[in-house]
C-alpha cells in the first residue's frame, strides 16, 4: 500500500513537472517572437500615393462596367515561371520577380481574368535603378503576354485620349455606353484635373533584378 502511495506521488510531481515544463517552452517562445518583432513597423495609413490615388479615379471612369482593377498586386501573382525549366532557372526566374509589384492590374469582372496591367511613372523611374527594373518588367510581361500601359504623372487627364490608349494597348472595346449617366463623372472637356498629382512623393526604389 505504502509502494503504491510513492508511485502515485511520483507520477503526480512528473505530470506537475511536465506541466511546468510546458508553459515555461510557450512563454520562452513568445518572448523570442517578441524580439525578433521588435519595434519596427508602422501602419502606412495609405495604400496609395496621391499621384497613383488620382489617376485610379479616372481608371474608374474609364473602366466603369465589365472591369475590376486592383493596385499594388505583386508580379509573381500575375505572371509565373513556365514548367519543364531545370529546378535552379526556375527558382532564379522565381526570385527575380516576387518582390515586384504592379501600380494596377486591369482584370474582367466576371471571372478576374487578366486584361493586362498599368503602370503609373513619376520622376524616380528615370534613375538608373528604375529603368533597369522597368526594361524588366517590360520584357517579362511580353514574354508572359501581359499588355502593360505606361503613363507618366500629371497634373490633368485627358479621359477620351487615355480610354483610347487602353483600348489600343488591352485590344478591348472602351467606348462609352452612352445609355449610362456620366455628367457627374466627366467635365465639360472631357478632361479632369487632379492638383495631387504634383505632390512630391516618392516610389520604393529598392527593387533589385
Amino acid at each position: 500500500m505504502e509502494n503504491n502511495l510513492i508511485l502515485l506521488f511520483l507520477i503526480l510531481a512528473l505530470i506537475v513537472i511536465f506541466n511546468l515544463l510546458i508553459k515555461k517552452l510557450k512563454l520562452s517562445k513568445q518572448i523570442s517572437n517578441r524580439k525578433i518583432i521588435g519595434n519596427v513597423y508602422e501602419n502606412k495609413k495609405f495604400l496609395f500615393t496621391p499621384a497613383e490615388k488620382s489617376f485610379l479615379s479616372v481608371l474608374d471612369d474609364i473602366f466603369e462596367q465589365g472591369f475590376r482593377i486592383f493596385g499594388q498586386v505583386r508580379l509573381a501573382d500575375v505572371i509565373k515561371v513556365k514548367p519543364g525549366s531545370p529546378s535552379s532557372e526556375r527558382q532564379s526566374a522565381f526570385n527575380r520577380i516576387r518582390s515586384k509589384h504592379l501600380d494596377f492590374v486591369v482584370c474582367n469582372e466576371n471571372d478576374l481574368s487578366i486584361v493586362g496591367a498599368i503602370e503609373l511613372d513619376d520622376r524616380s523611374h528615370n534613375r538608373p535603378g528604375r529603368i533597369k527594373r522597368d526594361t524588366f518588367l517590360n520584357q517579362a510581361l511580353e514574354s508572359a503576354s501581359v499588355p502593360l500601359f505606361r503613363h507618366p504623372v500629371k497634373k490633368r487627364y485627358d479621359i477620351d485620349d487615355l480610354r483610347e490608349k487602353l483600348s489600343d494597348v488591352f485590344g478591348i472595346d472602351l467606348a462609352i455606353n452612352s445609355d449610362i449617366p456620366n455628367s457627374s463623372k466627366n467635365q465639360a472637356d472631357d478632361t479632369v484635373n487632379y492638383d495631387d498629382a504634383d505632390e512630391p512623393y516618392s516610389l520604393d526604389s529598392s527593387f533589385k533584378l
